[in-house]
């Protein structure tokens, strides 16, 4: 038989973690005990059971028994679906069984100590499509007929038939029935079936006493071949056949031959005792007749573990028993001995049983033959793991690298500590540490959160190590430290040694697809693969097994090099091995075989006993033909089986299998993407590189014996190169394979609807909530990630071959210096799934060829290292010149690194690409000099428009305006350079770069520059940075365009003023607002005022604009017949006088909103008049007066609003008159003298001196103000005199209107009174005897004779007024003597003017 592997993964590491569906299993009963796991000595996650379940054409499930037996866990391990964790109420006893169904359904049952048997239908396949669970799914029936202390062993024959196995040694059959056409069961019966039978149920049994007829295993015929005829072992080793009853029984011997008396008791431990193997001839009237079972008795004898006999069921007697026909006896092996068996199964007539060798798994297997005997046996083994004792770490501490480093990568190298192993014993670690006082506050570390797993443990692990001092001489005690932080590690790898340790001890057997053997630990799932030769061959080396009785050249020559390797010591090999390492890896100055002999003189010779130097000079010497032995033996290092191609063939429904050249592989979808599957191909791929990289090495080690010691021998060096390629292409994978993909915990990775684990996850919800979207993508191992696709499942030896053979990495009879397509392909793949420093390890394994530079230039970019990817990609680019030729296989890796696209590329496309590589990354200095180079290196068909715009743009990027600058003056494309012109301006102005801008010359561009300004201007945010009216306004003023400056800047005033804003951010703007227009105004001044305005493009509707009636039109409307009404446009001038208008009224709405917070002038169209309004309401008449006067608005209502005031005063005290007169509270009117009532009137009294119009409108205004308030109110003696002096009338009839009849009498007596009567004179006229005509003209007396007519018909109208009688005789009199004196003057008029004529 051939030999075998056991390839084992981490459940915790190969399936996934999370997310988890928990399911409440719920119950009947009441007063149910809490979990106690004080006396539990397992991890929560470690499995107490576990079974494998092949299903066919459905996800193959793991169901596992873990959290101290109160939870059973589903997973698959075919693909991704989530685990299914069913937590039960109380401990489930023996284990839970998984019975298909005809409906579609698959059923868990289970029992649990409380004494509870419970249902689970499960629907089946629907159940992966994402179906939800039935109503009916669960269901549980509580056992009446017994108490719940005296369960004992459960098993399940069916789904309507279950047996358990009580403590007396009886059985309670539990039986449901299904009634025709239903798909569910009825509840269960109960029945007590009995040991004995005939005889024997009166006659006491030899071992009559408790417990000896305690049931310690069960078994029935496998399903789907349902029988209910089952099969018991007790204590006492009594087999017995069950059917309704006990219907046979024997007695096992025991030694395997049945010859003896001796029958000693089974130990009290439930195990699968018992198998069940079909019928060699099967009876078709009766179907168990002919079964054969298969039993497995311990022994306490050194010799063997064990042995099985193997018995026979004989058909039916009258009385319905049955009679078991033993047949033969076969022992184990002899190293079982001292091993407990966990389990065993047949497949194809093989035995395989799993053993317990003192807490480490054993796998044996021998065909079940009676000629076998324990010599026949073989073990399914592994290569030996790192023992991680002290002294491996002391070795490995010579390496090279921190000792946190070298710790790390030792736990977390793939397969040998879990992710759940290195968790545990973490948080047993802090826990040991939380402990001690004060722990939290010197190592914080112990409480922080980490990102990652890997990182936690690197900062946790030697936390509490200190770096000491000498008190004595202050020296930094090193030695201690590294002493100390050595001892934490070891002491934390310990406690994952111990935890991994409980985490492998095995449990049970399982049938895989294609009849393979898998294997179930606590926390390990693997299988049983044959080896190949390489594996075969070194296991040979080790003793593992035999060796074959026939041996050929490859074989004699691996025994001598074992021979010479086998007496060193790993202290003398370490550095042997080092320098071959380095040798491989560097391209030697020498020949190899002056290498390999100046190594063997300096470190091998000297280390070999002249015994063992003796005999392998012998060995060497016995070769007729050394070179072709050992090409024969680098052949066998590297040799890989054939490709088995798979070919697609199309099934009715359009469905493609694959189907190999074989067998067929019809199942092979429902594995592509188990991560399980991957594993074991991975732990293969390392248990087979493994083997070779030891093969390669010891051969390399009697190479450079005989390349110093027999030289002649060698008539080449092509052995020694081949074996140097070999060991190179094996030590390089091999490096992968100790690689791990990152932190154990894995990684989040986004799912689709279609994906089978969110079907899966559906289909277990309890409510109509949907499943969590992310699930752990695995990071077993970084082999693991390259794996791809399984093509052939469970055949490990050819999928690892075939990912050997795709990657190419083993290879013979090749130039080692010369680096092919596959270090190329391995580097960039690695490097696009992320690992970037192996990436870089992997390409210092090899001579920096073309395509290595350029894969490794890429690493570089990638890493952030962008020098040196430039320097490598520089180097690369001489292979694209005429003179940097490079032949056929550098040119192909070359190709094989590019992206897909260049693989015929010139020097120019080259380079292209490289800055395109560079500007993904938004590196612009080195897309500049790619870019360049580019440019400078294309031929002139090539088009380089692009390259320029990019080379362009990171001149820009970079603050290289002048450069950016030079090369748009250098391009001769018109419209490529208006497009630099503008993306050059607005990123310098972006960036604040005005004067640098304005200083440009941009010769024969200005024109572009200012639209692109303009356009920024118009279009851009008022409020945004930059702003492009300022960039504008520079522009203009820099170069002398005072009155653009100022129609840009009065132009941005206007957009600002449109602008809506918030109270709170109303001063800032109308500070910007009033900036603009100050700007505006300035540069306006600085030219003829005949040009002192800007043109104003306004909307034909647009009434906005306060002043535009003044505003002289420049053009006239645009055609109706070219554009819309709505869009027609007219261009208005404005004038300085008009900008300073508008300036005067942003700052009084400054003023206003500084000084009135509360009053909100954002929500109301304040104009001039209510800004004056709201100073006058305020009281703030000198404000008042002067916006009035700024902004051209009529004071009436002010002066009549201070009137007012005035009048109020006059009638208050001087303690309130501060209270209604705020405006008399300045300094000025203060210094006044008088009481507030005569500082008031004497401020109203200046203010109509400064501000009364030429008509005196506000004197008027002021005069019926306080005739309103109060007409008998003493009029001021001021205002009375203005007016008798300037306008006598309109106090004449103002008092008529008020009806101050006596006053208006006086005004008119004393107007008559004062009335001369001639023409006035000027000094000059008078003196010379004539009359000015001008002057006479002008200042001729008028008598408002109407006036007084009516004030004397009002005051005669009374006749009981005696005053207003006597006031007016007066006034009669008055007008009588004005009127004699007016005829004198006449005539006197009329004679000087006759005198003047006659003269003349």
């Amino acid at each position: 038989m051939a030999s075998k592997s056991l390839i084992c993964t981490h459940v915790s590491s190969i399936l996934s973690v999370t997310p988890v569906n928990n399911i409440e299993i719920p119950t009947i009963q009441r007063d149910l005990p809490l979990p106690d796991d004080s006396h539990f000595d397992l991890n929560n996650e470690h499995a107490s059971h576990s079974v494998y379940y092949n299903i066919n054409e459905h996800p193959t499930l793991l169901l596992r028994v873990i959290n101290n037996s109160y939870t059973i866990q589903l997973s698959s391990v075919s693909g991704h679906l989530a685990p299914i964790r069913f937590n039960f109420p109380s401990p489930i006893i023996s284990i839970p069984f998984i019975i298909p169904d005809q409906y579609s359904e698959a059923h868990l049952i289970a029992c649990t100590a409380s004494g509870s048997v419970y249902r689970l239908k499960l629907p089946v396949p629907a159940l992966w499509r994402g179906s939800r669970l039935p109503k009916d799914w669960c269901s549980e029936h509580v056992v009446r007929s017994v108490t719940k202390d005296q369960l004992s062993i459960f098993h399940v024959s069916d789904p309507g038939l279950v047996l358990i196995g009580l403590k007396d040694g009886t059985i309670l059959k539990l039986a449901a029935s299904r009634p025709s056409g239903r798909s569910s069961f009825d509840d269960w019966s109960e029945s007590i079936m009995r040991p004995s039978t005939g005889l024997s149920a009166i006659l006491p049994s030899f071992h009559s006493r408790t417990g000896y007829n305690d049931i310690v295993a069960f078994a029935s015929a496998p399903s789907p071949e349902f029988t209910e005829v089952a099969f018991t072992l007790s204590r006492d080793r009594h087999l017995r056949v069950w059917k309704d009853g006990c219907i046979g029984v024997t007695q096992i011997p025991g030694v395997p031959d049945g010859s003896s008396k001796s029958i000693p008791l089974l130990p009290p431990v439930q195990k699968p005792f018992i198998r069940v193997l079909p019928p060699v001839d099967p009876d078709d009237t009766d179907n168990d007749s002919g079964r054969r079972v298969l039993v497995f008795m311990p022994t306490s004898t050194e010799a063997f573990g064990g042995f099985f006999v193997q018995y026979t069921l004989m058909g039916r007697t009258n009385n319905g028993s049955r009679h078991l026909d033993f047949m033969f006896g076969q022992k184990c092996s002899i190293s079982s001995a001292g091993s407990e068996m966990r389990d065993f199964v047949v497949i194809d007539d093989v035995v395989w049983v799993l053993w317990d060798k003192h807490g480490e798994t054993m796998v044996e297997y021998c065909p079940l033959d009676p000629e076998s005997d324990e010599n026949s046996w073989l073990q399914a083994s592994s290569l030996p793991q790192p023992d991680y004792s002290p002294a491996y770490f002391d070795d490995l501490l010579l390496q090279d690298g921190s000792m946190t480093e070298i710790f790390m990568g030792a736990i977390l190298r793939p397969g040998m500590f879990s992710r759940l192993t290195l968790q545990t014993a973490l948080q047993q670690y802090c826990d040991s540490l939380l402990q001690l006082p004060n722990i939290q506050n010197s190592c914080p570390s112990l409480t922080m959160s980490y990102p990652t797993l890997s990182e936690r443990i690197a900062a946790v692990v030697g936390c509490t190590v200190d770096l000491a001092v000498d008190p004595s001489t202050g020296e930094q005690l090193w030695d201690s430290y590294w002493s100390a932080l050595k001892r934490d590690w070891e002491g934390f790898i310990a406690r994952c040694k111990d935890i991994e340790r409980n985490a492998r001890w095995p449990l049970s057997l399982g049938r895989g697809e294609g009849g393979c053997l898998v294997v179930l630990e606590r926390e390990r799932l693997g299988v049983v693969a044959t080896d190949d030769a390489p594996l075969k061959l070194y296991k040979t080396m080790n003793g593992i097994i035999p060796p074959s009785a026939r041996k050929d050249s490859a074989s004699i020559v691996f025994e001598t090099a074992w021979t010479l390797f086998n007496n060193l010591t790993t202290a003398q090999k370490h550095p042997i091995e080092a320098n071959i390492l380095t040798f491989t890896k560097e391209k030697p100055a020498f020949s190899y075989t002056d290498v390999a002999a100046d190594i063997a003189r300096r470190l091998l010779l000297p280390q070999i006993p002249e015994n063992i130097a003796h005999f392998i000079s012998t060995r060497v010497g016995s070769f007729q033909d050394l070179g072709d032995a050992l090409n024969d033996s680098i052949d066998a290092i590297l040799t890989l089986t054939d490709e088995v191609k798979l070919e697609h063939v199309e099934e009715d429904d359009g469905r493609l299998l694959l189907r190999g050249g074989s067998a067929a592989s019809d199942f092979a979808e429902k594995w592509d993407n188990s991560d399980w599957l991957k594993g074991l191909t991975a732990g293969y791929i390392s248990a087979s590189v493994s083997a070779r990289y030891q093969l390669a090495l010891i051969l390399l080690f009697l190479l450079m014996f005989i390349a110093d010691q027999h030289p002649d021998q060698l008539h080449t060096e092509g052995p020694i190169r081949s074996a140097v390629a070999a060991f190179h292409g094996a030590a390089m994978v091999r490096h992968i394979t100790l690689q791990t993909a990152g932190d154990p915990g894995g990684n989040q990775l986004e799912l689709t609807n279609e994906d089978e684990f969110l079907a899966q996850l559906q289909g277990m919800r309890m409510n109509s909530a949907g499943p969590p979207s992310t699930i752990s993508t695995i990071t077993y191992s970084l082999l693991h990630v390259l794996i791809e696709r399984n093509k052939h499942v469970f055949k490990l030896a050819e999928s690892a071959h075939d990912f050997l053979r795709l990657n190419g990495l083993l290879r013979s009879h090749t130039d080692v210096d010369h680096p092919l397509l596959a270090e190329v392909k391995l580097i960039a793949k690695v490097r696009n799934l992320g690992y970037l420093e192996f990436a870089r390890e992997v390409a210092e394994w090899v001579p920096t060829s073309p395509g290595v530079a350029y894969a490794l230039a890429r690493v570089r970019l990638d890493s952030g290292r962008f020098d040196e990817a430039a320097t490598l990609f520089q180097r690369v680019a001489n292979s694209f010149t005429s003179a940097g030729l490079i032949d056929n296989e550098d040119y192909d890796a070359l190709v094989a690194a590019l992206p897909e696209d260049f693989s015929r590329c010139t020097l120019a496309t080259y380079y292209r690409h490289v800055a395109n590589l560079y500007e993904e990354l938004s590196l612009d200095t080195f897309v500049i000099l790619f870019g360049k180079l580019s440019i400078d290196s294309a031929v002139p068909e090539e088009m380089v428009e692009d390259l320029w715009d990019k080379v362009f743009r990171c001149y820009v990027s970079l603050g290289l305006y002048e450069e950016a600058y030079m090369m748009m003056v250098s391009i001769t494309r018109e419209e490529l350079q208006k497009n630099f012109i503008r993306h050059l301006v607005a990123v310098m102005c972006d960036n604040g770069e005005v004067d640098r801008l304005t200083r440009l010359n941009f010769v024969g561009f200005q024109d572009e520059v200012e639209r692109t300004l303009a356009f920024k201007t118009r279009n851009s945010d008022p409020l945004a940075w930059p702003d492009y009216s300022k960039v504008l306004y520079a522009w203009h003023v820099f170069r002398g365009d005072y009155r653009s400056a100022g129609g840009t800047m009065y132009l941005q005033a206007r957009r600002l003023g449109e602008v809506q804003c918030g109270p709170g951010e109303f001063v800032d703007l109308a500070q910007a607002q009033a900036q603009c227009y100050l700007a505006a105004i300035n540069t306006l001044s600085l030219i003829d005022p005949k040009n002192a305005w800007v043109a104003v493009r306004v909307s034909g509707g647009d009434e906005g604009s306060k002043n535009k009636a003044r505003r002289r039109q420049l053009c006239v409307d645009i055609p109706d017949d070219k554009f819309t009404p709505e869009a027609r446009d007219e261009l208005e001038a404005v004038q300085l006088s008009d900008v300073r208008q508008e300036y005067m009224l942003v700052l009084s709405r400054l003023d206003l909103a500084r000084k009135y917070p509360d009053y909100d002038v954002t929500k109301f169209a304040i104009g001039p008049a209510d800004i004056v309004s709201r100073y006058v309401q305020d009281g703030a008449f000198d404000d008042a007066i002067s916006a009035a006067r700024s902004l051209q608005v009529p004071m009436n209502g002010l002066f009549e609003n201070l009137t007012s005031r005035c009048v109020q005063l006059s009638r208050l005290s001087h303690e309130h008159a501060d209270d209604v007169a705020p405006w008399l509270i300045s300094d000025r009117v203060q210094s006044w003298e008088g009481t507030p009532a005569q500082r008031g009137w004497r401020y109203l009294q200046e203010s109509l001196e400064r501000n009364d119009t030429p008509d005196f409108v506000y004197r008027k205004v002021a005069l019926k103000k306080m005739l309103d308030e109060d007409r008998f109110a003493r009029l001021p003696v001021w205002l009375v005199q203005f007016f008798e002096e300037h306008q006598p009338d309109h106090l004449i009839r103002m008092c008529l209107k008020y009806d101050l009849v006596e006053d208006a009498l006086k005004y008119s007596i004393a107007l008559v009174k004062g009335m001369d009567v001639g023409p006035r004179r000027s000094g000059k006229t008078r003196s010379k005897g004539h009359i000015d005509q001008r002057a006479q003209s002008s200042f001729s007396r008028w008598l408002p004779v109407l006036v007084l007519d009516q004030v004397l018909s009002v005051a005669e109208a009374d006749s009981s007024m005696t005053e207003r009688l006597s006031l007016a005789s007066t006034l009669r009199k008055e007008i009588d003597a004005w009127k004699a004196k007016a005829n004198r003057a006449g005539e006197e008029l009329l004679r000087n003017q006759d005198s003047f004529f006659l003269k003349a």
